[in-house]
């Protein structure tokens, strides 16, 4: 870019004084002219250099690199123009600093940019050569156009977006990169038999509203079932934290994108409670139990399920019921006595809870099968699988 400065300041100082004077130079300023070029295509050197000492990535410009440019540009006639007054004086016409402020910015913009541009159309006709399939990108925000400029820039995706779907209808016919607003998630089917029937079938369509509610996105996955055609999302705002590529992370729609909350954990306590169930063989009943537990829990306590919140006949099984009896008798024993009731009460409920499985009952409480099987007889308590 630095071995253009001189070439570009001399052609735009050649086309303000084309503009000022009509293209039909006087022979009064053939001097101004020549000085000036001279001057102009020095002083914006120092500009230009300072710019490509910043190692820009020409191929990914943006708006940020549009404002540095204007920067250079305006630094640039800035030098010129006191080169001017000094060499040259007052009689260069004040008007060519104005015209080869515009002329200058816009010739350096088709410059820094010619490199973007080619790139994407490049990218544009490999997409539509190669046997990319066609995606709809549900979302027409931030989210939605960072995600069509990386699949129009990574070849290596094999995909080829077609447009957005919206559910704002104000954004209805609006172009977005190049890709059209094509209408609303309600119209989705509608919009993927009119490309059927145009010989360009729709093969997915991408949900990319990282920051949509659980009701909005039930609202969204709905309208894309309906259209019967695969669909996957984005991930959420606090997945893409990671930092990776967003198209990178495009994934299946999972259940937690449906929940009204986080998935709710069970406490070991009662796991624990619900083993030692005498559960007659349903697994309904559990999945019922369940789901009453949650619903019921208050709105702090919902993201995990302790003992304390289990129904009380899951409690009473487990040995809450006789809480009362059983105290009562340890208050009136002595200590060897109680210490016994209490060893006994404990290991019938955890045999309850292994289904009567020694091995799994010592693994648990810490002790080997041997001196289990010597507690449990000295305890007077029977192994059921020794009697059967």
């Amino acid at each position: 870019m630095l071995m253009a400065a001189g070439p570009l300041a001399a052609l735009s100082l050649v086309v303000s004084f084309s503009l000022r004077f009509d293209f039909s130079l006087p022979a009064n300023q053939y001097s101004n002219f020549y000085g000036g070029m001279m001057i102009f295509a020095l002083a914006k050197l120092p500009s230009y250099y300072v710019f490509e000492r910043q190692r820009r990535l020409w191929s990914y410009v943006g708006l940020r690199d549009l404002l540095g440019v204007f920067a250079v540009t305006l630094s640039g006639v800035a030098f010129a123009i006191t080169g001017t007054w000094l060499f040259i004086g007052t009689s260069f016409p004040a008007s060519i600093y104005f015209l080869d402020l515009m002329v200058f910015f816009i010739l350096t913009a088709l410059l820094v940019f010619s490199p973007r541009l080619i790139r994407e159309l490049v990218s544009i006709r490999a997409c539509g050569g190669g046997e990319s399939r066609s995606v709809l990108i549900y979302g027409a925000g931030t989210a939605g156009l960072t995600l069509a400029r990386e699949i129009r820039g990574n070849r290596k995706l094999g995909i080829k977006a077609v447009g957005f779907l919206d559910d704002d209808p104000f954004k209805a016919g609006a172009s977005l990169a190049g890709l059209r607003v094509l209408g609303t998630g309600y119209s989705a089917a509608q919009i993927i038999r009119h490309y059927s029937r145009r010989c360009t079938p729709i093969s997915e369509i991408i949900i990319a509203i990282p920051s949509a509610n659980k009701r909005q996105m039930r609202e969204v996955i709905a309208n894309c079932r309906a259209t019967q055609v695969p669909f996957r999302t984005v991930p959420s705002l606090s997945e893409l934290l990671e930092g990776r590529l967003l198209a990178g992370q495009i994934r299946e729609v999972s259940v937690d994108d449906l929940l009204g909350r986080d998935p709710v954990t069970v406490s070991d306590e009662a796991i624990a409670a619900l083993q030692a169930h005498d559960w007659p063989g349903n697994v309904r009943q559990l999945r019922n139990i369940i789901e009453r537990t949650v619903i019921l829990a208050p709105c702090e306590r919902v993201e995990r399920i302790e003992a304390d919140m289990l129904p009380s006949e899951i409690l009473e099984n487990h040995g809450s019921a006789g809480v009362s009896s059983q105290a009562m008798t340890i208050m009136g024993s002595p200590l060897r006595e109680a210490r016994e009731s209490f060893e006994r009460e404990y290991l019938r409920i955890q045999i309850r809870r292994f289904s009567g499985n020694i091995s799994r009952t010592a693994s648990f409480i810490g002790m080997e099968r041997s001196a289990l099987h010597r507690k449990l007889k000295a305890l007077g308590i029977g192994d059921k699988r020794d009697e059967e």
